[in-house]
């Protein structure tokens, strides 16, 4: 299974696809209208994908609550309307699923328009006690890091994060999980609700400063702020604690990793290494992973347990097509029905028995996490939680607690707007129980969030919390966990 964190899928979707000629924009009139009865046949085709084939559209709202909100949409799909104008409604259908893994993308020729002639918000933000703040500017105004958004276009900062956020789709009831989608595609959710002025009237306040001040800019093109990351899957070093205890630290920035053995062999190596060093203490980063292969996920858990173990419990999916399942030969002939709706998958290997590694690690693991450890990232992290195999520090999770929708997923256009849709298809139950609150992330021990002069001074609030726990010995969970014990 292919696991993919909503911020990696639209960063797939962002870069522009390859055309032969320009005629894909001078073909393209972004003003078009569709005419409304084509576009209510996509709204039906789109709703009825998403009943046919998704394995768990009611497992966070009741059919009522869902049929009511497509009542609403349509009720607005009354007139012709442009591409933009009709994405901006299914795209909060899309939301309403609460599946971080369903997404719907604009089509080949708006994309490609997008990138290449309109003009998009020039600032990086983040999300900080409910207020928007500069992280990085790509404007030609020299905006300070810390300084607070308190307006765009006159529509006041508490009002754009809730209306950005109805566009967000995110597992279950986390918050975290929106607020890191903002955090990395704030212009892109903005475009979605308010269109792609030229200038920006952005209302700010400098970092410490009462003063407001009302400033105009105009958009920036793709390319001016497009940034390509290119961190390694797995890195990993030793830190030195005040008390010059070594201490391993673990950052996997995803386990979308092609090369399985690759993968594999680079966690034996780190395993096998801390044993020799009879390191003590590791410290596991999966903020900002937003997954990838299961299989890893589980693999690294095999390194942490010294039990066999289960990962999934079962995989539910309701009756496979062959038109638009890619895999249909292997599913077809590894189902047996659960009920009259689902059927379980029962040819994964998370499904069996998992024996720990010989190389397995039997010190502490201190967990980082946030919105962003999303997918196969939040089910490693929850099965080390039921298990009670570390401590989890930060934010709680953008992947669900107890499951995903995700693996195999239905691929269509619509056949009208050609705003492309991904669903996916199989539930992926996790081998846990007796866990918090199943209808968000999960939680951290210790909640440390970063603050506007963490964000100025580039400093990692977060790691240094841990450091300062394993400085002060703390190996379990106190009573107050969740509080900032450490001074």
């Amino acid at each position: 299974m292919l696991n993919y964190y909503l911020t990696l899928i639209l960063g797939l979707l962002m870069a522009s696809p390859l055309f032969a000629q320009n005629e894909i924009i001078t073909n393209y009139d972004f003003n078009q209208k569709i005419p409304v009865e084509q576009l209510r046949e996509d709204f039906v085709f789109y709703t009825s994908l998403l009943e046919k084939h998704h394995p768990a559209l009611f497992k966070y709202q009741t059919e009522k609550e869902w049929e009511d909100f497509l009542l609403a949409s349509s009720a607005q799909i009354n007139c012709a309307m442009t591409e933009h104008e009709f994405f901006s409604i299914i795209s909060k259908v899309n939301a309403k699923i609460r599946c971080g893994h369903s997404y719907i993308k604009p089509s080949a020729t708006h994309h490609y328009y997008r990138d290449t002639q309109l003009k998009l918000f020039p600032i990086d933000i983040k999300l900080i006690d409910g207020e928007i703040v500069i992280e990085e500017n790509f404007s030609e105004f020299p905006f300070e890091t810390g300084s607070k958004i308190l307006a765009i276009n006159g529509v006041k900062a508490d009002k754009l994060i809730e209306e950005l956020k109805k566009h967000i789709p995110a597992d279950g009831f986390s918050e975290t999980g929106k607020h890191h989608e903002l955090d990395n595609w704030f212009w892109l959710y903005y475009s979605f609700q308010y269109g792609y002025p030229q200038i920006f009237s952005i209302t700010y306040s400098k970092p410490a400063s009462a003063e407001t001040v009302k400033i105009f800019v105009p958009g920036v093109a793709r390319e001016d702020f497009f940034k390509e990351e290119n961190q390694p899957p797995v890195s990993f070093q030793l830190l030195n604690s005040p008390h010059n205890e070594n201490i391993g630290y673990l950052k996997i920035n995803s386990f979308v990793n092609k090369d399985q053995i690759k993968f594999k062999k680079a966690l034996e190596g780190i395993f096998k290494d801390l044993n020799k060093k009879q390191t003590t203490r590791l410290i596991i980063d999966l903020r900002g992973n937003p997954g990838g292969r299961d299989i890893y996920g589980a693999e690294l858990f095999s390194y942490l347990t010294q039990k066999p173990f289960h990962y999934y419990d079962e995989l539910l999916l309701k009756k496979p097509s062959k038109k638009y399942l890619k895999w249909y030969h292997k599913l077809k002939f590894n189902i047996s029905p659960k009920d009259d709706e689902l059927y379980n998958y029962t040819s994964h290997q998370n499904l069996r028995l998992i024996q720990p590694k010989t190389a397995n690690y039997s010190g502490m693991v201190y967990f980082l996490i946030d919105g962003g450890t999303f997918s196969a990232a939040t089910e490693v992290s929850s099965i080390a939680y039921a298990q009670e195999r570390g401590v989890f520090i930060g934010e709680a999770t953008g992947g669900g607690l107890v499951g995903n929708s995700s693996g195999f997923s239905v691929l269509e256009t619509l056949p009208n707007s050609k705003i492309g849709v991904s669903i996916p298809a199989i539930w992926h139950q996790m081998a846990i129980s007796q866990l918090p609150d199943d209808n968000a992330g999960l939680p951290p021990h210790y909640l440390v969030q970063t603050t506007i002069s963490d964000l100025i001074e580039k400093r990692d609030a977060v790691l240094e919390f841990t450091i300062q726990l394993i400085d002060h010995n703390i190996n379990t969970v106190s009573k107050n966990a969740g509080k900032l014990l450490v001074e």
